[in-house]
């Protein structure tokens, strides 16, 4: 790692060499990348930092404030750093200065008109130093000379006859309004602030800020910012912060980066003044927050790390900031994207990227990751576009942080910089428009990242008679935590939508027409479409294998070779070996299910499947005609005999006939379970079995309760008891034994069938 140097500083000492303690550059000179986000602190993070520092001032009585690291890159020249992180905590620090900078110009300037000389040289001296921090170097000798130009005639002042004091005195005012680019005070002047600001703007455009963006337009708007504050004064009133907008500042009235800026002076403002406790007058409280502002500025510290170069500084921040996705690792991949793009394209020019940037911006923190997706939705897009874009099979969903060096090496150096390819602006766009595709399926399935209670969706959505076989493998994916499984399908739909409609990425990707063709991949209809054909057999061979699998491991390596193999059609199939794997396991967990150890979510979805069929003969076939349960309904899986038993009629109750057995043998496994609507379930209690047919009264045409109640009929099954006058029958052993049998049966051949659209299944032999 090319490390050039770490150290604390203050802002005053920001850029003191790192190579070593000679070194020292001449200005405090920052540059912030192009593809960093402009500054982007508000109230909140602004009221923090102040309060944090009295906090720590007051409980420990430490000078020094550590607010954390700064990451930079020193350029070739050595004169200014780069800055990959810290950018919103050093822009805060500067616009402090700035404030300062006001307070002082107008504190100096009334103690000019009050005669009070004898404070002057060592203020001076003071707006000397936050001049020179705001600006880049050829103004810097312009306020020294001013400096000794005022200090001279205040000293010829001292000197002079009284006829002679006024005179010197207007040529004092003179070269400090000069010098400060400042109007001559007048507040009763209508145009004062107009004048004001025409004379801060010439001031601001023909230097170097010592603060700026490769970005020039956020340059400007920092400027501009900057030229629109003065503070009003004098030594019976203020000092107050006067914002000042003119007639023609309305095209610039919804400028969110410009606003960003100005919110901030005045945050900083509010804050020094909150300060304050009392004090007599004007010029005193003026004093008392310059005072506050130099003690600030001297305890800030930044640890400072200067790399040689952009990766290891990009290193550097992951190494610092290990932690889940947050909105700094969105930040650092979009980051890279602009990195790229501004280095590797050929075509267009500074200004062009610029407009671009602002335009990709926009887009990646309003149409993607805009505050209100929610950190569960944005784990889920961010992981999803990133394994879209590099087919990474490997990649966790917990990765977040890494997905940049992901994205940048297995995406752009291997697909373009490798390649000696240009990086133009159809792709960066595209790629973000990848994420926004992500984005529009997360939304429009409504599924989020290891979400807990997704089981209800995934049933809901089995139910749904009118959602494809697409929709319903996305829910069951997600309520299994499956996010891995669940990328191949995205990748799919995703990459079926550029074929179809994009020209394999040759144009710019249509979002409306994207969110058009995932609508028509959640509804049914779609999958006699082929459009959808091969996203209907993925969905449906991941379904199947999920269902059937007594783990995650062969519905994630059927993903992994999706996504290696770029969904190509053969990569959809299941292999033989994993057929018989698959085969082997259903038996396995279906015969040692209880009701106690989980799958609840698959043995319903398959009672919920074969309620979509009619039996005849010896074939299951499909008729999907109406849904047994209500639309809203809400389906339990439900004990045909009571778990627990009512020990005021336990006669009426099934007992293994070995009293020794334990009964949970035969009423927590699989025979003795049907689907039941929550209503119906819980007024249906602990009641035993011949009670509890009454409650599937609404389903009693169905020929699974029609094979039920003809068990509960026949001896072989049931004994007869009788009860005083009533006689019932009470299953047996041999009732949940063959039930179990039957069931097994039917959910193998629910999931035998060799695709979506296969609606006759012939039941094998027992």
């Amino acid at each position: 790692m090319d490390l050039k140097g770490v150290a604390l500083r203050n802002i005053y000492e920001l850029c003191n060499g790192m190579n070593n303690n000679s070194e020292r550059a001449k200005n405090f000179y920052i540059n912030i990348p192009h593809y960093q986000r402009p500054y982007k602190w508000g109230r909140e993070q602004i009221v923090n930092l102040f309060r944090d520092y009295i906090k720590n001032k007051n409980s420990s009585g430490n000078e020094e404030y550590f607010v954390g690291s700064v990451v930079a890159v020193k350029k070739e020249n050595g004169e200014f750093y780069g800055i990959i992180d810290g950018q919103q905590r050093l822009t805060t620090v500067y616009l402090l200065n700035f404030v300062s900078f006001l307070l002082r110009r107008a504190y100096i300037e009334e103690l000019l008109l009050s005669n009070k000389n004898h404070k002057i040289e060592s203020q001076l001296k003071e707006l000397e130093e936050s001049y020179t921090r705001i600006l880049a170097k050829t103004k810097c000798e312009e306020i020294k000379n001013m400096r000794k130009h005022l200090m001279d005639k205040i000293d010829e002042l001292n000197d002079a006859c009284p006829l002679d004091k006024e005179k010197i005195e207007k040529e004092i005012l003179y070269i400090y309004y000069k010098g400060m680019y400042l109007p001559e005070k007048n507040y009763n002047d209508k145009n004062y602030e107009k004048n004001h600001k025409e004379k801060m703007r010439k001031f601001f455009c023909s230097e170097e800020l010592n603060l700026t963006y490769q970005r020039e337009n956020y340059t400007k708007k920092l400027k501009e910012a900057m030229s629109s504050f003065y503070i009003r004064l004098s030594n019976a009133e203020g000092p107050e912060l006067k914002e000042i907008y003119t007639n023609e500042d309305e095209t610039q009235k919804n400028d969110k980066v410009l606003e960003q800026y100005v919110n901030a002076i005045k945050y900083i403002y509010e804050e020094i003044k909150h300060q304050i406790i009392s004090e007599e007058n004007a010029l005193k409280k003026c004093e008392t927050m310059l005072q506050i502002i130099s003690d600030m500025m001297k305890a800030i510290k930044f640890c400072i790390i200067v790399t040689g170069n952009e990766s290891d500084a990009y290193t550097l921040f992951e190494v610092l900031n290990d932690r889940a996705l947050a909105i700094e690792d969105l930040d650092l991949i979009k980051n890279m994207f602009f990195k790229e793009y501004c280095v590797h394209s050929i075509k267009d020019s500074e200004e062009d990227k610029d407009y671009n940037i602002e335009k990709l911006d926009r887009i990646w923190g309003e149409d993607i990751f805009s505050s209100n997706v929610g950190i569960e939705k944005t784990k889920l897009i961010a992981y999803l576009g990133t394994t879209y874009l590099t087919r990474d099979e490997t990649i966790n969903p917990n990765d977040g942080p890494k997905y940049r060096n992901i994205i940048e090496e297995k995406y752009i150096n291997a697909r373009y910089i490798n390649q000696n390819k240009s990086y133009e602006y159809i792709n960066i766009y595209n790629d973000f428009r990848v994420f926004h595709m992500a984005k529009i399926i997360v939304d429009m399935f409504d599924i989020k990242f290891r979400k807990n209670g997704r089981n209800d969706m995934a049933i809901k959505a089995e139910s749904d008679m009118n959602k494809s076989i697409t929709y319903k493998t996305v829910h069951l994916l997600n309520a299994f935590h499956m996010e891995g499984v669940l990328s191949a399908i995205t990748n799919l739909i995703m990459k079926q939508f550029i074929f179809e409609s994009s020209d394999c990425g040759k144009r710019e990707i249509n979002i409306s027409e994207f969110r058009e063709f995932v609508k028509n991949a959640i509804n049914k209809s779609s999958e006699k479409d082929d459009t959808y054909r091969n996203i209907t057999r993925c969905s449906y061979n991941l379904w199947v294998s999920v269902l059937k699998s007594d783990g995650y491991k062969i519905p994630r390596n059927i993903a992994k070779r999706m996504i290696k193999n770029n969904c190509e059609r053969d990569s959809l199939s299941l292999l033989a070996e994993e057929q018989t794997s698959l085969n082997e396991q259903l038996e396995g967990w279906m015969e040692k299910w209880n009701y106690k150890d989980g799958k609840l979510v698959k043995v319903k979805i398959l009672f919920i499947e074969l309620f979509k069929t009619k039996k005849e003969n010896n074939k299951i076939i499909y008729n999907l005609v109406q849904n047994q349960f209500g639309e809203n309904s809400e389906i339990h899986l439900d004990h045909l005999e009571a778990d627990t038993i009512d020990e005021s009629n336990s006669e009426k109750y099934f007992y293994p006939s070995d009293l020794n057995e334990d009964r949970n043998k035969y009423v927590q496994q699989l025979g003795n379970f049907m689907i039941l609507d929550s209503s119906d379930n819980n007024e249906k209690n602990n009641k035993p079995l011949f009670k509890a047919m009454k409650y599937y009264e609404n389903m009693a045409e169905h020929w699974l309760i029609q094979e039920l109640k003809e068990m509960l009929e026949d001896d072989l099954y049931c004994k007869e008891i009788k009860i005083r006058d009533e006689v019932i029958m009470v299953p047996t052993e041999k009732f949940f034994n063959e039930r179990k049998s039957r069931i097994k049966r039917y959910f193998g051949a629910v999931l035998s069938r060799e695709n979506i659209e296969e609606k006759e299944i012939k039941l094998q032999h027992r």
